[in-house]
């Protein structure tokens, strides 16, 4: 059961991923492989911080597909993916590194304050 859904999810994100993708790089105010909005990087940072960092495989694979059924070479969209899968796996773990960062900036200001 549990392979299933592990399975399951992957799909889900590599579908979404490569949805929003494709999404984005169709807009009027994209010339080529450049947008001004890259939304899949956040579908992506969301899934892995839901369904943990696991998923950065599905990720890979949406930003693979849609670059490479939007024009790019293989090997330009295979180097796309890699930085957008970076983007999402180094964003989640940033995430929490971030809020471990406000909380103690919080705590000085608190304990500050209170001089």
């Amino acid at each position: 059961m549990a392979r299933s859904r592990y399975a399951l999810m992957l799909v889900v994100l590599a579908a979404a991923y490569f949805g929003a993708a494709k999404l984005g790089i169709e807009l009027s105010v994209a010339q080529g492989l450049v947008t001004p909005v890259w939304a899949p990087t956040g579908i992506a940072i969301a899934a892995l911080y839901l369904g943990g960092t696991r998923l950065w495989p599905a990720a890979a694979l949406g930003a693979f597909l849609a670059n490479a059924t939007s024009g790019a070479d293989i090997p330009v969209a295979a180097v796309i993916a890699v930085g957008n899968t970076l983007e999402a796996v180094v964003g989640r773990i940033a995430e929490g590194l971030l809020v471990l960062s406000l909380l103690v900036g919080l705590s000085c200001l608190v304990f500050l304050a209170g001089y």
